[in-house]
């Protein structure tokens, strides 16, 4: 006679796993599609630059693509189409070499034949100045402009974000950064985004071919392996350097790529941003005026502009006060940054829209990030332009706090 045992919850449990293996293909792929979630990053850029921001605390994916065989290939493409790249060195250590430091992620890449799949890319940078108290680094990178030949020849992103230091920033997009002044700012990282709306079919002999920058780190760099159509620069926060004397801190200058971006470095004043950009996103917590300046007087030419003066993920009182600053000083600079861009854009409208020498009359919207809780831009601010625009019958509208938009003609 034949007893029938009742199953453990080990038998169980494998009999539920033996089930779920002879699932259809097109049905794990239904399934998986479920914790196909936009990027970390994607809503945290505006926040003050740390490597978190692009973490993912929720790893259901890595785990369903270690079950079984069947479950790998499936889950993987989803995994990857998110990808982050870290690399850190030490203050003192030789320059890495990025283009051998990558191979093995490219290689891997083009094993899995996921190189179509990548749709944003991370590339996180530390070098050790913040833990060396901000002491200025001559480590160099080494192999830049092969770095990103190499990375676009596998990985087509839409985007893609670096999170690094300022100094190492500036090494990876060729641009002048002045790392005797990180010690004064500590701001240990910025952030650069750059995107566009759809991939596109770009030869590697093109590369380059449209600009006429003056060497070749700029014409077969980062800004112009492919047609980026948005751009944010996160500096962090300049809250440290208001620590300095007065008479001191005026003559500062932030450690940034801003100067290149906009064509104010000497010796060569020729613009590093993008033409095919027409969204720019400029966050900087607690600005220099004259440091914004630099962008409000070259400004590209642009469909829509960002602007971030004050962290937004809490309130900006409460952020300044805890950090024992003259709040006044602060305020005082970012009224004169919003006195600035309003100079520019309620100066002019059509129809003698045309005859203006500057970009501002091709701007369509004005966004200010933390305008809520800005006191130097709530109030005051913004009666001014509502009373501006009446006066003058500008085309601007005040849709909501701090967003102002026109229709132009095409």
């Amino acid at each position: 006679m034949h007893h029938i045992l009742p199953a453990t919850e080990d038998t169980t449990a494998r009999e539920t796993v033996c089930l779920a293996q002879r699932l259809p293909n097109e049905v794990l792929d239904i399934i998986f599609a479920f914790y196909d979630n936009p990027a970390p990053s994607a809503s945290r850029l505006c926040r003050e630059p740390d490597f978190q921001l692009t973490a993912c605390n929720n790893a259901v994916l890595k785990a369903v693509s270690c079950v079984c065989k069947s479950w790998r290939p499936a889950a993987l493409p989803i995994l990857f189409r998110h990808a982050r790249f870290f690399l850190q060195y030490g203050i003192d250590a030789p320059g890495p070499d990025l283009d051998v430091e990558v191979t093995p992620f490219l290689d891997f890449i083009q094993q899995e034949d996921f190189g179509s799949i990548v749709e944003t890319f991370v590339l996180g940078i530390s070098d050790g100045v913040e833990e060396a108290n901000y002491r200025p680094s001559d480590c160099q990178l080494r192999n830049i402009v092969t770095f990103w030949h190499s990375l676009f020849k596998v990985v087509d992103a839409v985007r893609i974000t670096i999170v690094a230091p300022p100094a190492v920033l500036g090494s990876l997009t060729c641009c002048f950064v002045d790392s005797d002044e990180v010690p004064n700012f500590q701001i240990p990282y910025h952030i650069l985004s750059l995107s566009r709306a759809v991939k596109a079919e770009l030869r590697t002999s093109d590369i380059g071919k449209r600009s006429k920058r003056y060497s070749p780190c700029h014409k077969y760099g980062l800004f112009n392996i492919r047609p980026w159509s948005s751009l944010l620069l996160n500096e962090g926060s300049f809250l440290n350097a208001y620590r300095l004397p007065d008479e001191e801190r005026r003559w500062r200058r932030p450690p940034s790529i801003l100067h290149d971006l906009v064509g104010v470095n000497a010796p060569h004043p020729k613009a590093l941003i993008p033409a095919t950009v027409r969204s720019l996103s400029y966050i900087t917590i607690c600005p220099f005026w004259l440091h914004f300046t630099h962008l409000n007087d070259n400004l590209p030419r642009l469909s829509r502009l960002y602007l971030q003066f004050v962290p937004i993920e809490e309130l900006a009182m409460d952020y300044w006060q805890r950090e024992e600053v003259d709040v006044d000083t602060l305020e005082l600079q970012r009224s004169c940054c919003y006195d600035e861009l309003l100079g520019k854009l309620l100066r002019h409208d059509y129809p003698d829209l045309y005859r203006i020498p500057d970009n501002y009359r091709y701007l369509r919207e004005v966004k200010i990030g933390g305008a809520a809780v800005d006191p130097s831009w709530s109030g005051e601010v913004e009666t001014r332009i509502k009373e501006t625009v009446a006066d003058r019958h500008l085309a601007w509208r005040m849709e909501e706090t701090g967003v102002l938009r026109r229709d132009l003609p095409s």
